[in-house]
């Protein structure tokens, strides 16, 4: 194998598919990347297992062929190298890498070692629009377990009826839901979970892409989405996902209106008095005073309360949730207002956007003694 191009597009390749390498030792080859020339175009592909991550770039095929190169090494290597063009020829896995007067020898493997990856020629789900589509993972991602106790819930729900794609995360103290248009309606109702830390990579490389076609392959148990630029490829998981429907309230007491940044600036706050001990902040409504109340005590630290102008419907309540998970909440819902709503101090707080009715959170609350 023989090929020339740029040092930065080679490294832009060699370092998109790099996040798919595996960190850890148990099989060698996970930690290479595969290199495989034809025509006029060099494909690059890395692998964990759970994530799959090809793309191609131009070069100038002198002589067809492939070979594994350890991944790191070859990366951090071109990343080091001055800009123009870059020689790479393999002989008997060896890889030589040259530009200018800078020759490097790379020990390779056979090609013939790399897993097989799954083939987007499968069934076609669904087509969106890969900004709207990568701007959405954050706001349910960050609800997904990382406890693998229950793997189920370290997975983000994708589940399509008709034209729409809701994406759910959730790990028992908190919920994410997002819906997204499709671009067309779907012929068939899908519901697979896909592992977060795949869609975190997913997410950080298409969402500069044009188009964004998603695959299923029922026979590999795996999902594939496919840019121009990209073929990626996830396991899903296995396993029941909650109905996490029946955790979202039908009916609340309670309902506030209250400013986004000074809600965000006051859970800050109250978080410096909460980090400490018990991570708890309490919230209090008064209805007749249109007031909200934010505070936080620790006896070995000292307690702060902060009072925000808000329009109230209902009831009075008093209730308190996890610190970071208001914050959270709060820092994934662009708007300038916030919609809180409960139905009890010990029922779930639903978390949603004046303005963006394809949003909500959920926060299990907090039992406090007082």
């Amino acid at each position: 194998m023989k090929f020339n191009c740029s040092v930065e597009s080679f490294y832009s390749g060699l370092s998109a598919v790099s996040h798919a390498l595996s960190t850890k030792g148990s099989l060698p080859v996970l930690s290479y990347i595969l290199i495989d020339a034809k025509g006029v175009k060099l494909s690059l592909s890395a692998t964990n297992l759970e994530l799959a991550i090809t793309t191609t770039i131009d070069a100038e095929i002198e002589k067809e062929g492939s070979v594994c190169a350890p991944g790191r090494l070859l990366t951090d290597l071109t990343a080091s190298l001055p800009s123009g063009e870059i020689k790479v020829s393999v002989k008997d896995n060896i890889l030589d890498v040259e530009r200018l007067n800078v020759k490097s020898k790379l020990n390779g493997i056979a090609s013939s070692e790399f897993p097989k990856l799954a083939v987007s020629a499968q069934e076609e789900l669904f087509s969106l629009d890969p900004t709207q589509f990568c701007k959405s993972l954050p706001s349910v991602i960050f609800s997904a377990a990382t406890d693998e106790s229950r793997p189920v819930l370290t997975g983000v729900l994708f589940d399509v009826v008709d034209d729409v794609l809701t994406l759910v995360g959730v790990d028992g103290f908190r919920l994410s839901e997002r819906k997204l248009k499709l671009t067309a309606k779907a012929d068939k109702h899908t519901h697979v979970v896909i592992p977060a830390r795949s869609l975190s990579e997913i997410g950080r490389l298409i969402s500069s892409e044009e188009s964004l076609k998603v695959f299923l392959d029922d026979g590999e148990n795996q999902i594939i989405f496919r840019t121009e630029k990209f073929e990626i490829s996830s396991r899903l998981i296995e396993g029941v996902f909650p109905d996490y429907r029946k955790i979202i309230p039908a009916s609340f007491i309670s309902r506030a209106v209250v400013p986004a940044e000074e809600f965000r600036k006051s859970v800050k706050l109250a978080s410096l008095f909460a980090r400490n001990s018990s991570n708890v902040i309490k919230v209090t409504l008064s209805p007749s005073e249109s007031i909200i109340t934010l505070g936080a005590n620790t006896p070995e630290v000292g307690e702060n309360e902060t009072k925000l102008a808000a329009k109230i419907e209902g009831e009075g309540l008093n209730v308190a949730f996890n610190n970071r998970y208001l914050s959270d909440c709060l820092s994934n819902i662009a708007d300038t207002e916030i919609v809180f709503q409960a139905s009890g101090e010990l029922s779930p707080g639903l978390f949603t956007s004046s303005k963006d009715e394809s949003f909500l959170h959920i926060i299990m609350p907090v039992r406090v003694q007082e």
